[in-house]
């Protein structure tokens, strides 16, 4: 049950950042990871947004599959890292599709 009130309390804060990204555009709440190098639009704001929607209903569900009882933790947290890895590829992805090209890069030897 202890399982369950953590990833709730996760889950209601990615999705507080979600929001905030998508429909209000506070994309300076994120560190300088995600926006280092990369040309911020509201295209940007709002799959950035979405995709930390997606991340806390992962977070969400896989909160509600730990409180079934036929479900072995094992089961719940496959499920959870699987959904944060496909996340995590899609945030570094359009980072890639955004990133300013030619402004400030050197190239290396």
């Amino acid at each position: 049950m202890g399982n369950f009130y953590i990833l709730l309390v996760l889950s209601i804060i990615l999705f507080s950042v979600g929001i905030a990204i998508w429909k209000f555009g506070k994309v300076n709440i994120l560190r300088s990871t995600f926006t280092k190098g990369v040309e911020v639009t509201e295209e940007y704001q709002k799959k950035m947004g979405q995709l930390f929607l997606l991340l806390g209903t992962v977070t969400l569900i896989a909160g509600l599959l730990s409180l079934v009882e036929g479900i072995s933790e094992l089961m719940w947290m496959a499920f959870y890292l699987l959904g944060f890895a496909f996340v995590v590829y899609r945030m570094n992805k359009l980072k890639k599709e955004h990133q300013n090209v030619g402004k400030g890069r050197k190239r290396r030897k």
